[in-house]
Protein backbone atom coordinates (compact mmCIF):
# COMPACT_ATOMS: atom_id res chain seq x y z
CA UNK A 1 0.00 0.00 0.00
CA UNK A 2 1.39 3.42 -1.01
CA UNK A 3 2.16 5.79 1.88
CA UNK A 4 -0.24 8.72 2.34
CA UNK A 5 2.49 11.10 3.57
CA UNK A 6 5.38 12.39 1.45
CA UNK A 7 7.97 13.11 4.12
CA UNK A 8 10.66 14.72 1.86
CA UNK A 9 8.10 17.39 0.75
CA UNK A 10 9.78 20.08 2.88
CA UNK A 11 13.06 19.44 1.04
CA UNK A 12 11.55 20.23 -2.37
CA UNK A 13 12.40 23.60 -3.97
CA UNK A 14 10.10 26.41 -2.77
CA UNK A 15 8.76 27.07 -6.28
CA UNK A 16 7.75 23.42 -6.68
CA UNK A 17 6.05 23.37 -3.27
CA UNK A 18 4.11 26.52 -4.17
CA UNK A 19 3.03 24.90 -7.44
CA UNK A 20 1.75 21.81 -5.57
CA UNK A 21 -0.10 23.91 -3.00
CA UNK A 22 -1.66 26.10 -5.70
CA UNK A 23 -2.84 22.98 -7.55
CA UNK A 24 -4.32 21.50 -4.35
CA UNK A 25 -6.08 24.78 -3.53
CA UNK A 26 -7.71 24.84 -6.98
CA UNK A 27 -9.42 21.45 -6.80
CA UNK A 28 -13.14 21.79 -7.80
CA UNK A 29 -15.46 21.83 -4.79
CA UNK A 30 -18.98 22.76 -3.61
CA UNK A 31 -19.68 25.56 -1.10
CA UNK A 32 -23.28 25.65 0.10
CA UNK A 33 -25.93 27.73 1.82
CA UNK A 34 -28.44 25.26 3.27
CA UNK A 35 -31.16 25.56 5.92
CA UNK A 36 -30.72 23.84 9.30
CA UNK A 37 -33.72 25.35 11.15
CA UNK A 38 -36.95 26.87 9.79
CA UNK A 39 -36.88 30.60 9.06
CA UNK A 40 -39.71 33.03 9.77
CA UNK A 41 -40.99 35.55 7.26
CA UNK A 42 -40.08 38.50 9.52
CA UNK A 43 -36.50 37.34 10.24
CA UNK A 44 -33.77 39.90 9.54
CA UNK A 45 -30.89 38.91 7.26
CA UNK A 46 -28.60 38.32 10.26
CA UNK A 47 -31.24 36.20 12.04
CA UNK A 48 -32.07 34.20 8.90
CA UNK A 49 -28.36 33.64 8.21
CA UNK A 50 -27.91 32.14 11.69
CA UNK A 51 -30.43 29.43 10.74
CA UNK A 52 -28.40 28.31 7.74
CA UNK A 53 -25.29 26.21 7.43
CA UNK A 54 -22.68 27.84 5.22
CA UNK A 55 -19.53 26.07 4.16
CA UNK A 56 -18.01 23.40 1.99
CA UNK A 57 -19.97 20.23 1.30
CA UNK A 58 -17.31 17.56 1.23
CA UNK A 59 -13.78 18.50 0.22
CA UNK A 60 -12.58 21.91 1.51
CA UNK A 61 -9.51 22.89 -0.57
CA UNK A 62 -8.59 25.89 1.61
CA UNK A 63 -7.55 23.53 4.44
CA UNK A 64 -4.36 22.90 2.45
CA UNK A 65 -3.42 26.46 3.37
CA UNK A 66 -3.22 25.43 7.02
CA UNK A 67 -0.37 22.99 6.31
CA UNK A 68 2.31 25.53 7.21
CA UNK A 69 3.03 29.25 7.31
CA UNK A 70 4.22 29.44 3.68
CA UNK A 71 1.09 27.68 2.45
CA UNK A 72 -1.02 30.17 4.42
CA UNK A 73 0.90 33.08 2.88
CA UNK A 74 0.16 31.64 -0.56
CA UNK A 75 -3.58 31.45 0.03
CA UNK A 76 -3.64 35.03 1.31
CA UNK A 77 -1.80 36.25 -1.80
CA UNK A 78 -3.97 34.29 -4.22
CA UNK A 79 -7.21 35.36 -5.90
CA UNK A 80 -9.26 33.29 -3.44
CA UNK A 81 -11.68 35.27 -1.29
CA UNK A 82 -13.34 34.77 2.08
CA UNK A 83 -17.03 33.94 2.31
CA UNK A 84 -19.08 33.76 5.49
CA UNK A 85 -22.35 34.87 7.02
CA UNK A 86 -23.42 38.31 5.80
CA UNK A 87 -23.39 40.91 8.55
CA UNK A 88 -23.48 44.69 8.68
CA UNK A 89 -20.90 44.48 11.46
CA UNK A 90 -18.34 42.60 9.34
CA UNK A 91 -15.17 44.38 8.29
CA UNK A 92 -13.12 42.65 5.51
CA UNK A 93 -9.85 43.33 7.38
CA UNK A 94 -11.01 41.47 10.50
CA UNK A 95 -10.27 37.72 10.72
CA UNK A 96 -13.22 35.47 11.46
CA UNK A 97 -13.46 31.77 12.30
CA UNK A 98 -16.79 31.62 10.45
CA UNK A 99 -15.25 32.69 7.13
CA UNK A 100 -13.59 30.33 4.66
CA UNK A 101 -11.27 30.92 1.73
CA UNK A 102 -13.00 29.98 -1.52
CA UNK A 103 -11.62 29.77 -5.06
CA UNK A 104 -14.72 30.93 -6.95
CA UNK A 105 -13.19 29.96 -10.31
CA UNK A 106 -13.30 26.31 -9.22
CA UNK A 107 -16.20 26.21 -6.74
CA UNK A 108 -19.91 25.50 -7.26
CA UNK A 109 -22.11 27.67 -5.03
CA UNK A 110 -25.08 25.60 -3.82
CA UNK A 111 -28.15 27.63 -2.87
CA UNK A 112 -30.98 26.15 -0.81
CA UNK A 113 -34.43 26.50 -2.40
CA UNK A 114 -35.89 28.54 0.49
CA UNK A 115 -36.67 32.26 0.14
CA UNK A 116 -34.27 33.33 2.87
CA UNK A 117 -31.37 31.63 1.09
CA UNK A 118 -31.99 33.94 -1.87
CA UNK A 119 -32.12 36.92 0.52
CA UNK A 120 -28.77 35.87 1.99
CA UNK A 121 -26.96 35.68 -1.36
CA UNK A 122 -28.11 39.21 -2.21
CA UNK A 123 -26.43 40.41 1.01
CA UNK A 124 -23.09 38.73 0.32
CA UNK A 125 -20.19 41.09 -0.27
CA UNK A 126 -20.25 42.74 -3.72
CA UNK A 127 -16.85 41.29 -4.72
CA UNK A 128 -18.04 37.82 -3.73
CA UNK A 129 -21.17 38.04 -5.87
CA UNK A 130 -19.18 39.34 -8.83
CA UNK A 131 -16.74 36.44 -8.51
CA UNK A 132 -19.28 33.60 -8.47
CA UNK A 133 -19.10 31.63 -11.74
CA UNK A 134 -20.87 28.33 -10.99
CA UNK A 135 -24.15 27.74 -9.10
CA UNK A 136 -26.32 24.78 -8.14
CA UNK A 137 -29.95 25.23 -7.11
CA UNK A 138 -33.03 23.08 -6.51
CA UNK A 139 -36.33 23.07 -8.39
CA UNK A 140 -39.38 21.06 -7.40
CA UNK A 141 -41.67 19.41 -9.93
CA UNK A 142 -44.34 19.76 -7.25
CA UNK A 143 -44.24 23.56 -7.28
CA UNK A 144 -46.78 25.34 -9.45
CA UNK A 145 -45.40 26.06 -12.92
CA UNK A 146 -41.80 25.06 -12.15
CA UNK A 147 -40.59 26.50 -15.48
CA UNK A 148 -41.94 29.96 -14.54
CA UNK A 149 -40.26 29.70 -11.14
CA UNK A 150 -37.00 28.79 -12.85
CA UNK A 151 -37.26 31.92 -15.02
CA UNK A 152 -37.76 34.09 -11.91
CA UNK A 153 -34.76 32.49 -10.22
CA UNK A 154 -32.73 32.98 -13.40
CA UNK A 155 -33.46 36.72 -13.42
CA UNK A 156 -32.41 36.92 -9.74
CA UNK A 157 -29.15 35.07 -10.42
CA UNK A 158 -28.45 37.17 -13.51
CA UNK A 159 -28.66 40.35 -11.43
CA UNK A 160 -26.72 38.88 -8.50
CA UNK A 161 -23.94 36.97 -10.33
CA UNK A 162 -22.89 38.92 -13.46
CA UNK A 163 -19.98 36.54 -14.25
CA UNK A 164 -22.01 33.30 -14.11
CA UNK A 165 -20.77 30.56 -16.45
CA UNK A 166 -22.29 27.28 -15.21
CA UNK A 167 -25.79 26.51 -13.88
CA UNK A 168 -26.68 23.11 -12.41
CA UNK A 169 -30.37 22.48 -11.71
CA UNK A 170 -31.40 19.66 -9.34
CA UNK A 171 -34.94 18.99 -10.56
CA UNK A 172 -36.94 17.07 -7.95
CA UNK A 173 -39.74 14.94 -9.42
CA UNK A 174 -42.69 13.56 -7.50
CA UNK A 175 -42.38 9.75 -7.32
CA UNK A 176 -44.72 7.98 -9.73
CA UNK A 177 -47.25 5.44 -8.53
CA UNK A 178 -46.08 1.85 -8.77
CA UNK A 179 -48.14 -1.15 -9.70
CA UNK A 180 -49.62 -2.68 -6.57
CA UNK A 181 -49.65 0.58 -4.59
CA UNK A 182 -52.72 1.07 -2.43
CA UNK A 183 -55.44 3.20 -4.02
CA UNK A 184 -55.92 6.52 -2.26
CA UNK A 185 -58.68 9.13 -2.37
CA UNK A 186 -58.28 12.52 -4.03
CA UNK A 187 -58.13 14.19 -0.60
CA UNK A 188 -55.35 11.86 0.55
CA UNK A 189 -53.36 12.46 -2.63
CA UNK A 190 -53.81 16.22 -2.21
CA UNK A 191 -52.59 16.09 1.41
CA UNK A 192 -49.58 14.00 0.37
CA UNK A 193 -48.81 16.46 -2.42
CA UNK A 194 -48.91 19.44 -0.02
CA UNK A 195 -46.77 17.58 2.52
CA UNK A 196 -44.08 16.97 -0.08
CA UNK A 197 -44.16 20.60 -1.23
CA UNK A 198 -43.58 21.83 2.33
CA UNK A 199 -40.84 19.32 3.07
CA UNK A 200 -37.32 20.80 2.57
CA UNK A 201 -35.32 19.15 -0.19
CA UNK A 202 -32.22 17.34 1.06
CA UNK A 203 -28.81 19.01 0.94
CA UNK A 204 -26.46 17.29 -1.55
CA UNK A 205 -24.64 14.32 -0.08
CA UNK A 206 -20.85 14.13 -0.11
CA UNK A 207 -20.99 11.81 -3.13
CA UNK A 208 -23.38 14.16 -4.97
CA UNK A 209 -21.21 17.18 -4.15
CA UNK A 210 -18.20 15.39 -5.61
CA UNK A 211 -20.20 14.70 -8.78
CA UNK A 212 -21.34 18.33 -9.11
CA UNK A 213 -17.80 19.61 -8.57
CA UNK A 214 -16.54 17.26 -11.29
CA UNK A 215 -18.91 18.94 -13.78
CA UNK A 216 -16.60 21.98 -13.78
CA UNK A 217 -13.97 19.95 -15.63
CA UNK A 218 -16.47 17.85 -17.62
CA UNK A 219 -16.06 18.40 -21.37
CA UNK A 220 -18.95 16.25 -22.64
CA UNK A 221 -22.47 17.39 -23.64
CA UNK A 222 -24.71 19.17 -21.14
CA UNK A 223 -26.66 16.80 -18.87
CA UNK A 224 -30.40 16.26 -19.47
CA UNK A 225 -33.19 13.92 -18.42
CA UNK A 226 -36.01 12.73 -20.70
CA UNK A 227 -39.08 13.45 -18.55
CA UNK A 228 -38.84 17.21 -19.08
CA UNK A 229 -38.31 19.60 -21.99
CA UNK A 230 -34.88 20.52 -20.67
CA UNK A 231 -33.73 21.71 -24.09
CA UNK A 232 -36.50 24.32 -24.13
CA UNK A 233 -35.70 25.35 -20.54
CA UNK A 234 -32.01 25.63 -21.41
CA UNK A 235 -32.77 27.84 -24.41
CA UNK A 236 -34.96 30.11 -22.27
CA UNK A 237 -32.31 30.41 -19.55
CA UNK A 238 -29.58 31.11 -22.10
CA UNK A 239 -31.74 33.77 -23.77
CA UNK A 240 -32.39 35.56 -20.46
CA UNK A 241 -28.74 35.45 -19.39
CA UNK A 242 -27.59 36.69 -22.81
CA UNK A 243 -30.03 39.62 -22.56
CA UNK A 244 -28.47 40.44 -19.17
CA UNK A 245 -24.91 40.18 -20.61
CA UNK A 246 -24.11 37.16 -18.41
CA UNK A 247 -21.45 34.89 -20.04
CA UNK A 248 -23.31 31.61 -19.44
CA UNK A 249 -21.66 28.56 -21.03
CA UNK A 250 -23.38 25.44 -19.69
CA UNK A 251 -26.70 24.47 -18.09
CA UNK A 252 -26.97 20.97 -16.60
CA UNK A 253 -30.27 19.39 -15.49
CA UNK A 254 -30.08 16.55 -12.95
CA UNK A 255 -33.20 14.60 -12.04
CA UNK A 256 -33.87 13.74 -8.41
CA UNK A 257 -36.91 12.19 -6.68
CA UNK A 258 -38.70 13.59 -3.63
CA UNK A 259 -38.65 10.82 -1.06
CA UNK A 260 -41.46 10.34 1.53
Amino acid sequence: MAPSTFHPFSRLPTELRFYIWEDALSVPAVWGISRITPSKSDDSVDTAASKFKMGFIGHAPYLVGLACRKAWQLIQRSSKIQIGRPSKRYEPSEPSAERQWVDLDNTVLYIDSSKHAYDIIEHLHFHTRCGVKHILFDLRESSLEPESKMVRITCLFGRTFPQLQTVIVRWFDMPSRKEGDKETSWEERREEHIRRILKPVPTPTLEEAEHYAALLTYTGPELDFPSRDTEGCRWELSYIFKAMSVPLRKVHFISKELTP
